[in-house]
């Protein structure tokens, strides 16, 4: 009783790990093709800042912002390529080990066996979480580098203030919300694991204390 207990907590912690790392991807994704975007859309300026378009600067201002947040996140995927490397690398020991004890207990090796074919999904597991972030930090370094290129001259961009009826009946200017993607779910847990894996803390992977098993 005890150890499907054990066990049933352990697949659901490694769902919701699974969960956090899908939903991170996928927003990331969502970053990426939004800056793309508005980088294909900057306005042109000149050496002082000046442009045709009206809202040149704002444009610029929203980009930088959207590129700090995914910044951001490209940092937290980093924290989980460590972690899923590691359990990578303690599957492939753990296999050997296994392939060793199989050869010296003949009389048991069908269980060392059907143990390392047990690591052997694990391990093709973590390595096909592995690609994903590998192939996602690679796509936000590219959306990154592109917009770099394309840089506010002279200083950084600021929002702009906006002027109409509002700001007349408000006695003031009032500033335009910044586009980008905000308010996702799981963004604050997934710095609060940055900070503690920078800090010495456990891996944002790892299974709960107490728990048997594998854990990714």
């Amino acid at each position: 009783m005890g150890n499907e207990k054990s066990n049933d907590g352990y697949r659901r912690h490694k769902l919701d790990q699974e969960s956090t790392l899908t939903s991170l991807v996928s927003t990331t994704d969502r970053m990426c093709a939004d800056l793309e975007h508005k980088t294909s859309l900057l306005p042109i300026v000149d050496a002082k800042g000046n442009s045709e378009c009206p809202f040149a600067e704002d444009q610029y201002y929203a980009k930088e912002e959207l590129a700090r947040q995914l910044r951001t996140r490209v940092s937290t995927l980093h924290v989980f390529l460590d972690a899923v490397t590691k359990e990578i690398e303690r599957c492939r020991r753990n296999r050997s080990v296994l392939r060793g004890q199989e050869v010296r207990l003949p009389e048991v090796a069908g269980w060392y066996n059907s143990a390392e074919s047990a690591q052997a999904a694990e391990e093709n597991r973590v390595l096909c979480q592995h690609d994903l972030i590998r192939a996602t930090i690679d796509r936000a370094e590219r959306a990154l580098a592109s917009a770099e290129t394309r840089k506010f001259p002279g200083r950084e961009p600021r929002r702009q203030p906006q002027f109409g009826p509002a700001s007349s009946v408000g006695g003031g200017a009032t500033s335009k919300n910044v586009p980008g993607v905000n308010g996702d779910r799981g963004v604050s847990d997934l710095v609060t694991l940055d900070m503690a894996a920078r800090d010495g803390g456990s891996s944002p992977l790892a299974k709960p204390a107490g728990k048997s098993g594998n854990h990714v």
